[in-house]
């Protein structure tokens, strides 16, 4: 590989030399080509060993190492054009050179064409973009395992401060506040950007994810925020009939409000399910109800069975309705609503043993079928789930009076034994 300075003749007829060095060299194939380098001649030298080694790479067929793309990146898009077009880079890798802000935009445009709602967007999308801005990363390269969890561990144990919109009352200040993240959106943070990572792999941008290492961490009952806490079926029953027979919830009837209660503890639908469910979802005759795909968490349609009573006063409840409306009328915060009727019926809110929040009813409905001693395939598959033990261990909470008949029913190991032969067992 040559470096070298051209020269040129003026219009005055001077020979003068070009400002710009320029690199003659030969690729892998034995074609010769010629590159305007830089100003500098050490920048042009450095231009030189990056592009020796790509050929290097590419004679030996492999890809470039970290250092070697983190060079690459570093290139304008004209020479990165040309290496492509020569073949000495693949036409992936020029989109590795891309600022990472372009690169998520790109994410954002697959997601939305895969079906990702705005919901899910809204929730995976800021916290990429939050670890790009404040890890100051700018390019692929950028990312590092090491700095990505040193961000998310002061998050979770210091926080941030953020900006109110309240203003002190005497200096016109506005106020601030420590915000920390718990475990649960910590792994969530994680999630995100192994995602992120994830899918510039699957689409040849890079060979390798750089968060690949990053762990999750594990949650405890401890650390959760707002534990479930699952209703007595004697508390269920209590809150149904109270709630039958009470006012008006924010224009809902208290009937409708004791249904939609029996509809999530018997088919742990969530309350953003109930609340777009139509009249066209219910078969009567068939004693089912479709979950359909765009209303569904895990966007995949599903068809639940319905209790013949249930069906019967949901037919009841919405004979009077128009067929393209919603079944049910469900408030924005359902949480405030179960608060005021668990009130009414006086049962707690808030125990030792966690909240009893409207999502608590599909806890209700997990540990149901368990009580019902129905099999783990058969709760995974009513409750929507893809993992079982999503089910079992999150979802199924333990019953005290069903562990304390196990343990009753454990043989007396104080009764003594009226066999001769003790070494057998039984």
């Amino acid at each position: 590989m040559r470096i070298f300075r051209e020269y040129f003749t003026t219009k005055d007829g001077q020979r003068q030399r070009a400002k710009s060095w320029y690199l003659d060299f030969r690729d892998c194939l034995g074609r010769r080509h010629k590159v305007k380098g830089f100003s500098e001649k050490r920048s042009t030298q450095s231009l030189a060993e990056s592009i020796e080694s790509l050929i290097s790479c590419r004679f030996a067929g492999q890809q470039p190492d970290a250092s070697l793309q983190r060079r690459l990146e570093m290139l304008p898009n004209h020479l990165l054009k040309n290496l492509c077009s020569w073949g000495l880079l693949d036409s992936q890798r020029l989109q590795s050179g891309k600022l990472l802000r372009e690169h998520l935009a790109d994410w954002r445009q697959s997601l939305v064409a895969a079906g990702c709602t705005a919901e899910h967007l809204k929730a995976l999308c800021p916290r990429v973009e939050k670890i790009i801005r404040d890890g100051s990363f700018s390019t692929i390269s950028d990312i590092s395992p090491a700095k990505v969890e040193r961000y998310l561990i002061r998050l979770r144990d210091k926080g941030e401060v953020i900006t109110l919109k309240q203003t002190y009352r005497k200096t016109k200040k506005p106020k601030t506040k420590t915000v920390k993240i718990s475990k649960a959106t910590y792994n969530h943070y994680v999630r995100a950007i192994r995602q992120f990572c994830k899918w510039l792999v699957d689409t040849d941008r890079i060979d390798k994810s750089p968060v690949h290492v990053l762990k999750k961490i594990t949650v405890t009952d401890e650390d959760k925020r707002r534990p479930a806490r699952t209703l007595t079926i004697k508390e269920v029953r209590n809150l149904i009939q109270t709630t039958s027979q009470a006012e008006d919830y924010r224009g809902i009837p208290g009937p409708e409000r004791a249904l939609i209660y029996v509809l999530a503890n018997e088919s742990g639908l969530r309350a953003g399910e109930i609340r777009k469910l139509k009249l066209s979802d219910f078969d009567f005759k068939a004693l089912t109800l479709t979950v359909r795909a765009e209303v569904s968490k895990s966007r995949k349609l599903a068809v639940l069975p319905l209790r013949a009573d249930t069906a019967a006063k949901i037919q009841e409840h919405i004979k009077r309705k128009l067929p393209t409306a919603s079944a049910f009328n469900m408030p924005n915060q359902p949480h405030l609503m179960i608060k005021a009727d668990l009130s009414r019926a006086g049962i707690p809110y808030k125990t030792e043993a966690g909240i009893a929040h409207f999502h608590a009813q599909r806890h209700n409905f997990a540990t149901a079928l368990d009580m019902a001693a129905m099999s783990a395939k058969t709760a995974q598959t009513l409750m929507r789930h893809s993992d079982p033990r999503l089910t079992l261990n999150i979802y199924t909470h333990g019953v005290a009076s069903r562990e304390r008949a196990a343990i009753e029913s454990l043989p007396d190991l104080y009764t003594p034994t009226t066999k001769t032969n003790t070494g057998t067992d039984g």
